[in-house]
């Protein structure tokens, strides 16, 4: 039987890093709103296939190989969703 208080400790240090991790994805979403602005200003494409490409690239090489599947897919989604809010920036929506 697992000790209930360990477990208690391991989900406080995982919602620690949740608060971390939402507090770094609002500064990152800042960034793209400003990279979105950018783009609208010199009639870019939000979509860059090759920048994506080379960072999920970099996210597997600085991940521990049993990881780097998952961490790929973590990075594919959030690439994902800043891209959605470049389009709604591009719209004017902002």
């Amino acid at each position: 039987m697992e000790n209930k208080s360990d477990l208690t400790a391991l989900r406080a240090a995982i919602d620690e890093i949740d608060r971390q991790l939402l507090d770094l994805f609002c500064q990152r979403m800042e960034v793209v709103a400003q990279v979105g602005l950018y783009k609208k200003a010199q009639g870019l494409p939000v979509l860059h296939p090759a920048r994506e490409q080379e960072i999920l690239e970099r996210v597997r090489h600085n991940c521990p190989d049993e990881m780097g599947d998952y961490a790929s897919d973590y990075f594919a989604q959030m690439m994902r969703i800043s891209r959605e809010y470049q389009q709604h920036i591009l719209k004017g929506e902002q």
